[in-house]
């Protein structure tokens, strides 16, 4: 295919339509006989083009301007049909310039016509404009849907739920709350007119973590009432003194985490002591902590951050909830954590492998964090073994006063243990553990029931499950709460069970196995089904009324088969959203973004929407530089906290649309090295932020693209064509599996359930055995809140506001 000559044309006749040469392939000059010999076989034939066209195209000429009959460069193309010549004179006529032939086929369409009618008319100086004809065929479309929805940066966030009632914060809460439970008020609700698109331009603003001007607790349960969002829940649910049985250190060491080797009798040993270094890079200082030891990071460094050590590999952690009427201790509010550790690090069980009951021994160890640091206040010795994941009850189910014969508990802690058994236990509060430790340190303590425990010693429990549920043909792996009575498990033959909680907690005693049965168990994956999640949004009726007040029926799972799926228990049949080459580690509900998010391959998070105005439609959210263990989401912000095999905790945002001029950029919250030689550890702070891989990557094949577009070369001293010489190209942050597993971190929890004040408190854990409490608080860009106060940017103020004048008057401006 020959390419044309280059061609000057007036800026009018940019708008003119194409004739139908141009728009139809039949007029491509053919020979005529060629399209006699089609004839009779099927073919179109070609008209035969008249014998003024010319292969060569030629451009008509421009019109004399000192004619008194031309036509303006600016005039409009006219609908009606030009004037016969003696009644009006053609340019063509007036000026000495040969009239260019005139194009052969039909006249355009009605509809050309006036589409070309409505174009705008260039102004009279516009210069003149160069133009390419007929050249080569362009590239493929490269930029199609399908191949953007993988790497879409356009989120639009949309929540399934508003409160109609919400509460904010009045002001900046102090780290970690101890004081109280922080003064909050009544604000306007977050579906409003003119407020979702204040906060929605808010949280594209906000890097580095949440904000307490966006603090706001969006999470739906059906024992919500116009009272309380969080109400307290299982009060008639009672732990009874003679189900806790106290036990010395020495009984519990089978229960606890042991070293990797055996002494000579074959007893096991205590772990051993883990050696870390932490401060600023260059300036660390060396330090060991023992099992059960906890400092403050300020020791080293500025900083809210709180190192503990569990002994052994964390698997599962969570913050238990509380609500604003739970007395405070005398020293202040407290939090509690639990942790579930594994054995050692050479504990490598065999998924789908169950065992039996008091065959594997395990711990869950109830650390409370106080003003006056880190302790293990409790530590749970199971005979369901070490737990694969650990739950607590969404809402508060701590008791308010102790009755006779019964211990105060601090809540409901559901798990899902080597054993393959779905438990749930009711947790004493460590207070009223030390008063019964006191009144039997008073008297005469029995033989066999355990003394006080020493100073900084937990105490060490023997605890019995209030339910325990199991399914005969599998084991019980990972669980999710769907609220106060509802659970759901997923199982390692592949299969999801829902079990209706509330029905078997009205009477623990009754032992009726129908009523142990799940209400729901269907197939949905080919094996193990890794993770899973409710997708916590109120059912719609057939009025298209939310019902508030039933069940969540929708679930999003993930196996080791690396398929993404969604069901609705209502029929049972799964929906499959995505399939990879790999196990999909975890998956979560954000009901900031209204969907739940997917680890994906190449390590990234994948939400996809479950709302009607983006349905199924999947967007990257961020990644990390090595493969994803767990992340975690809150109910209270839009930020995500990302545990990863190398060692790094990233924060991110799922509420953080494109926005030009304001990165979406990636921080890293701390990251774990490990030296093979010396088998130390050191802690890596005040890391540089980043942005996405996929957008680097598409940074650099934009800027290979125009190189290859372009013609880098000049003129050397002998004249012949000499490189030019290009700046330093973009180098893609590289992303690897390579990783020692000691700097693995294994999972990362946002304290939920406990109120907006405490919302910013992350607690993040791995294989080396620290656990890490921190205090994340976000930054504006720029340094300035979006319109200026909270009142305007809730929409608390009525009319217009001279804050909302000025903002929109600096986002034109950036």
């Amino acid at each position: 295919m020959e390419l044309r000559r280059k061609e000057r044309v007036s800026y009018a006749s940019l708008f003119d339509a194409p004739s139908d040469e141009e728009a139809d392939p039949a007029f491509s000059g053919a020979p005529a006989q060629e399209a006699e010999e089609g004839k009779g076989k099927g073919k179109a034939r070609a008209p035969t083009p008249s014998s003024g066209e010319s292969d060569i195209y030629e451009p008509e000429p421009e019109p004399d301007a000192a004619s008194d009959n031309a036509l303006p460069s600016d005039a409009e193309p006219s609908d009606a049909s030009p004037p016969p010549p003696e009644e009006a004179g053609s340019p063509e006529e007036d000026s000495d310039t040969p009239a260019a032939p005139k194009p052969s086929g039909p006249k355009r369409s009605r509809a050309l016509r006036k589409l070309f009618q409505r174009t705008p008319s260039p102004p009279p100086d516009a210069p003149k404009r160069v133009q390419l004809t007929r050249l080569a065929p362009a590239p493929p479309n490269k930029t199609s849907a399908t191949h953007q929805a993988k790497y879409s940066s356009r989120l639009r966030p949309v929540s399934l739920y508003f409160p109609p009632r919400p509460r904010r914060l009045q002001a900046e809460p102090e780290p970690y709350g101890f004081a109280g439970w922080g003064e909050e008020r009544e604000t306007t609700c977050a579906g409003a007119k003119g407020v979702l698109k204040r906060l929605t331009a808010a949280h594209s603003k906000c890097n580095g973590g949440p904000r307490w001007e966006l603090l706001e607790d969006r999470a739906w349960f059906r024992e919500i009432t116009e009272e309380d969002m969080r109400p307290r829940v299982w009060e008639d649910v009672r732990l009874r003194t003679g189900g806790v049985k106290v036990i010395s250190g020495d009984e519990a060491t089978p229960y606890l985490p042991s070293s990797a080797s055996l002494t000579e009798t074959g007893a096991p040993q205590p772990p051993p002591p883990i050696a870390c270094h932490f401060g600023h890079f260059g300036e660390q200082t060396k330090r060991t902590l023992h099992m059960f030891d906890s400092f403050p990071l300020k020791e080293h460094l500025p900083s809210h951050s709180h190192i503990l050590n569990a002994g052994g590999p964390i698997h599962s952690l969570a913050w238990c909830p509380t609500h604003p009427t739970s007395s405070l201790s005398s020293h202040g509010l407290t939090h509690h954590l639990a942790l579930s550790p594994f054995t050692s690090s050479l504990d490598q069980p065999t998924v789908g492998q169950r065992s039996r009951l008091s065959e594997e021994k395990g711990c869950v160890q109830i650390w409370a964090f106080g003003p006056q640091g880190a302790k293990c206040e409790i530590v749970l010795c199971l005979e369901d073994g070490p737990a694969w994941e650990l739950a607590w009850c969404p809402l508060p189910a701590d008791d308010l006063e102790e009755k006779k014969g019964t211990l105060r508990k601090m809540g409901l802690l559901a798990g899902c243990f080597r054993s393959g058994h779905l438990s749930i236990y009711a947790v004493p509060h460590p207070e009223a553990m030390r008063k019964q430790q006191q009144k039997k340190g008073k008297g005469k303590g029995k033989a066999g029931e355990g003394t006080a425990p020493n100073k900084g010693e937990p105490v060490y429990v023997k605890l019995e499950p209030v339910v325990r549920l199991s399914v005969d043909d599998a084991g019980c792996y990972c669980l999710d709460w769907g609220n106060s009575g509802l659970i759901a498990v997923g199982c390692t033959n592949g299969k999801i069970a829902v079990f209706d909680i509330a029905s078997i907690l009205k009477d623990p005693s009754n032992n009726d196995p129908i009523l142990r049965l799940p209400t729901h168990y269907f197939p949905a994956h080919q094996n193990c089904v890794r993770t899973i999640a409710w997708i916590r949004g109120p059912p719609q009726g057939p009025d298209g009324a939310l019902q508030t007040q039933r069940n969540p029926t929708m679930l999003a799972s993930g196996g080791h088969d690396g398929q993404m799926l969604l069901v609705d228990i209502r029929d049972c049949v799964p929906a499959q959203v995505e399939r990879m080459r790999d196990w999909v580690t975890s998956v979560r509900f954000n009901p900031f973004s209204g969907g739940p998010i997917f680890v994906e391959q190449d390590y990234r998070l994948k939400h996809v929407s479950i709302a009607g105005v983006n349905l199924g439609r999947g967007t990257i959210l961020m990644d990390a530089l090595g493969p994803i263990w767990d992340f975690a989401t809150s109910d209270y912000h839009s930020c995500l906290a990302v545990a990863s095999a190398d060692g790094a905790v990233h924060l991110g945002s799922s509420a953080k649309h494109h926005a030009k001029g304001y990165p979406n950029l990636l921080y890293m919250l701390y990251q774990l090295d490990y030296n093979r030689k010396t088998g130390e550890y050191r802690m890596l702070e005040n890391l540089k932020p980043r942005e996405a891989r996929h957008v680097e990557e598409a940074y650099v094949v934009n800027k290979k693209r125009q190189r290859a577009q372009t013609r880098d070369v000049s003129e050397a001293a002998d004249g012949s064509a000499a490189p030019v010489a290009t700046g330093p190209s973009q180098v893609i942050t590289p992303s690897t599996g390579a990783w020692s597993p000691q700097v693995g971190i294994h999972r990362v929890a946002w304290c939920n359930g406990s109120g907006l004040a405490r919302s910013f408190m992350l607690a993040s854990g791995g294989a080396s055995g620290l656990v890490r409490i921190d205090w994340v608080s976000g930054t504006w860009i720029k340094g300035n809140m979006p319109y200026r106060k909270i009142e305007v940017l809730r929409g608390e103020v009525h009319g217009v506001d001279d804050d909302i004048q000025d903002q929109e008057e600096d986002d034109y401006e950036d």
